[in-house]
């Protein structure tokens, strides 16, 4: 499903039939302020592109039941955490830049955390 800037989508649609949904782009969505919990459903989900959702702040937890989930990309959100993805056994790429995670990050290893 692509939904690439859509500059005024506040949210999006409930996912709950979503089952064979294998890639979700919002990327560029300014306005998006939350994901539907119903993401979750979306078991066979490969690749999320969230890049440039400003307004996003958190993830919903229903996310740890996306097991297929290879591909995340991140960048330039408002998310502050990402715990909620630790049953995301097969993600390969996880994209931080711009997003305050990554500062996180960045002090915990300068801290020697």
């Amino acid at each position: 499903m692509v939904l690439s800037n859509s500059w005024y989508l506040k949210e999006i649609p409930d996912l709950s039939n979503a089952t064979s949904l294998e890639e979700l782009d919002l990327h560029g969505c300014e306005s998006l302020l939350e994901l539907t919990s119903t993401i979750g459903n979306a078991t066979k989900l490969k690749r999320c592109k969230l890049s440039d959702c400003f307004l996003l702040k958190e993830l919903p937890s229903s996310m740890g039941r996306l097991i297929n989930l290879q591909e995340l990309d991140l960048m330039s959100t408002g998310l502050k955490e990402l715990e909620k993805l630790s049953s995301c056994s097969r993600l390969k790429i996880l994209d931080l830049s711009w997003t305050l995670i990554g500062l996180v990050l960045i002090n915990w290893i300068c801290l020697g955390v």
